[in-house]
């Protein structure tokens, strides 16, 4: 596997996310798939062309990107009838989403398997996907059955993604940046998976406070 391959599997599963996404929505799912389909197009031209971020950028100065990407798509999703409509999504269905969490920790496993990211980082953070993947899944499915423990399960699978989300920050900026740098195929996740589910999981945790009340605001 080269960097190169690795991109191109993190950008169909960005795709993927987006087009479950649209589907999810109850109004402008059409044009959510596409606005999100054309972003994910410049940042891959950017990636394979000049490059998302500048060269001599520090661990410091990566992490505050992340933190900038994760208020700049809170505002996105969260405000305005796109807000509205994405809190109108079901609660089986923020979690369901969050399944696809699967494969991108795969994808950190086959890289540290390849040697493309550090073995520690790479297997850590892609078991935690992993994890999350699953635990957000056994919450769906808790829910639809309607069992004694459906809340308990959807509260800890959503803080667990979120530790998972800041942890693989964390670790990206301060852990393994030097190794990594700017140029790195796990770039393309920064800028698109890890603020949307960040806010998935926001919003889900908000609909288990609000189960009658999907059109308030946050």
């Amino acid at each position: 596997m080269t960097d190169t391959i690795a991109a191109l599997v993190i950008l169909v599963l960005n795709l993927l996310l987006a087009v479950g996404i649209g589907r999810s929505l109850r109004q402008g799912g059409a044009i959510f798939s596409a606005g999100s389909g054309v972003y994910l197009l410049l940042i891959a031209g950017a990636y394979l062309g000049p490059g998302l971020l500048p060269q001599d950028l520090s661990g410091w100065g990566y992490f505050g990107v992340i933190l900038i990407l994760v208020m700049v798509f809170g505002a996105l999703m969260l405000l305005g009838p796109l807000g509205r409509s994405l809190r109108s999504i079901p609660q089986d269905r923020l979690l369901a989403l969050q399944g696809l969490r699967a494969f991108y920790g795969a994808s950190f496993i086959s890289q540290a398997a390849f040697g493309l990211m550090p073995t520690d980082s790479g297997v850590l953070h892609g078991s935690m996907h992993v994890a999350t993947a699953t635990f957000c899944l056994f919450a769906a499915i808790t829910f639809l059955r309607g069992s004694a423990g459906a809340r308990a399960w959807i509260l800890f699978a959503n803080l667990f993604g979120l530790v998972d989300i800041l942890t693989t920050a964390y670790g990206l900026a301060f852990v393994s940046f030097e190794q990594m740098g700017v140029t790195h195929s796990i770039n393309l996740a920064v800028f698109w998976p890890a603020p949307v589910y960040f806010w998935l999981h926001v919003v889900s945790l908000w609909a288990l406070r609000h189960p009658r009340d999907h059109q308030g605001v946050l």
